[in-house]
């Protein structure tokens, strides 16, 4: 079963979804760190991207990087509409860098999620635990535009933020 498969019903997704369609249409969507979720397709976009250092499943309409974000930010065409980063800066212990290629990337939004105030040592391979609205705020050096949180297997946090 795939990553996305075991987790398609999960909130956070439910939460990117809805704002991604109701944006309206825009230029370009860009998923950093997506894996082997359709996230690239949601949403009214003209032009679909996807970076992730692992390879990954084809997803129709969507143009496909295989590389390590920040250094795939180079590759973008042009600055896109919307850059979404889901479950993921967690992970990343030069987080600032990571996240500022991310804003330097959209020209009207950056979408990111993360686990919410979930404790030290739970997922061994987060290095940020736990997150909270001011741990995310020091991560992104932004505050964000709006943020829900989301309650399934855990809590976990999506914020909005506008890109300017």
């Amino acid at each position: 079963m795939t990553f996305y498969r075991r987790r398609h019903n999960l909130g956070y997704y439910q939460v990117a979804r809805s704002w991604l369609e109701s944006l309206g249409p825009r230029e370009a969507i860009l998923d950093v760190g997506c894996w082997d979720s359709p996230v690239a397709t949601w949403g009214d976009f003209r032009l679909r991207y996807t970076v992730d250092s692992r390879q990954r499943p084809d997803l129709p309409g969507v143009a496909k990087m295989v590389a390590a974000w920040p250094d795939a930010a180079s590759t973008i065409p042009d600055p896109v509409s919307v850059v979404t980063c889901l479950q993921v800066i967690e992970h990343i212990p030069e987080v600032r860098p990571f996240v500022d290629a991310l804003f330097a990337a959209a020209n009207q939004y950056v979408l990111l999620s993360v686990p919410y105030r979930w404790p030290r040592g739970m997922c061994r391979e987060h290095v940020h635990d736990p997150i909270d609205e001011a741990k995310l705020e020091w991560m992104t050096g932004r505050t964000p535009w709006r943020t829900v949180l989301t309650n399934d297997q855990q809590t976990r946090m999506v914020a909005i933020y506008e890109a300017v």
